[in-house]
């Protein structure tokens, strides 16, 4: 029998240390192989001027518990708040924002064919997440291309901006087959390792 989590609290809610309902901290990925609609998520609620408007735009409540997600290619999908096994969640246990726009993009877009949990398992491509949850166009630069000058003026025009980990076959795996033993990807200003084949949204 398929495992349901009902969440049946606010859309969104202000956190400790939040300015906006929607923030970057509400986005965290469960067992699910989209970490590109995850970025997606919070580098739009880290960038946009009006985090909030944008979620009050993009999701709407329905009278009878169901939430309508209005994508910006015209895709509208309909979806209850009732989540199978390793769906996104939240910091903050009080809103679901995260979790209903996975389910509809997984709806919408994934593998219909398959289990909830199982729609997004082929990933997908964060430009194209971004594209269809702000309807403006996203733009791909390689990391030779972009200098950190660049990458500071881009922040500072508001852009979201979300990179890319790759696997380097000469480096090796760890243990759990995640995180690549290249140098580059042994820690970061955190102090953490950096998975391969991931996404992560650019805060600084």
């Amino acid at each position: 029998m398929e495992h349901l989590t009902v969440l049946t609290r606010g859309l969104a809610s202000l956190g400790t240390g939040d300015r906006t309902m929607v923030a970057p901290s509400d986005v965290d990925q469960g067992a699910r192989n989209d970490c590109f609609l995850m970025a997606a998520m919070a580098s739009i609620a880290h960038q946009h001027p009006d985090p909030d408007a944008w979620l009050r735009g993009l999701v709407k409540a329905n009278p009878r518990g169901s939430y309508t997600v209005r994508f910006r290619d015209g895709k509208n999908v309909t979806v209850y708040p009732t989540f199978g096994r390793g769906h996104a969640v939240s910091d903050d246990p009080n809103e679901v924002w995260p979790a209903l726009i996975e389910k509809a993009y997984g709806m919408a877009y994934g593998d219909n064919r398959k289990a909830e949990q199982h729609a997004l398992a082929q990933g997908g491509i964060t430009g194209v997440a971004m594209e269809k949850l702000t309807g403006h166009p996203s733009q791909y630069i390689p990391p030779d291309k972009l200098t950190w000058d660049d990458l500071a003026a881009y922040q500072a025009q508001g852009q979201a901006i979300t990179v890319a980990t790759y696997h380097d076959p000469t480096q090796g795996r760890d243990k759990r087959g995640v995180a690549n033993n290249h140098p580059a990807y042994k820690s970061n200003l955190y102090g953490e390792k950096l998975n391969q084949w991931h996404m992560y949204y650019v805060d600084r």
